[in-house]
């Protein structure tokens, strides 16, 4: 599995003192344990996945299925098996109309 560095705003270049590592709603990802590393992880795993990984696990999250268990399922599979078997994309990307009468 690919490793990748995550730099904090100071460390792009911005300059300043960091930002705190806050998430949605202003809670603080180090002490927020629904933000753990781990769920980061497997989430930037899915996406990367594509398209039709990551609506499927969304999918599976509506069903029911706790959200820890849905990314662990999803990143067995490295992206490339997604993309040989064609399971990386949506099945309608690109739809097309047919007029029956048109000779």
């Amino acid at each position: 599995m690919a490793s990748h560095n995550v730099l904090s705003a100071a460390h792009r270049g911005g300059g300043g003192s960091a930002p705190k590592n806050v998430g949605f709603g202003g809670l603080d990802n180090f002490k927020d344990s629904k933000r753990t590393a781990r769920r980061q992880r497997l989430a930037w795993h899915v996406y990367a996945c594509g398209p039709r990984p990551v609506f499927e696990a969304l999918l599976a999250v509506e069903a029911g299925q706790p959200l820890g268990e849905v990314l662990t399922e999803f990143a067995r599979l490295p992206p490339a098996v997604y993309r040989a078997l064609g399971a990386d994309e949506l099945p309608v990307g690109c739809l097309s109309v047919i007029d029956g009468d048109a000779g």
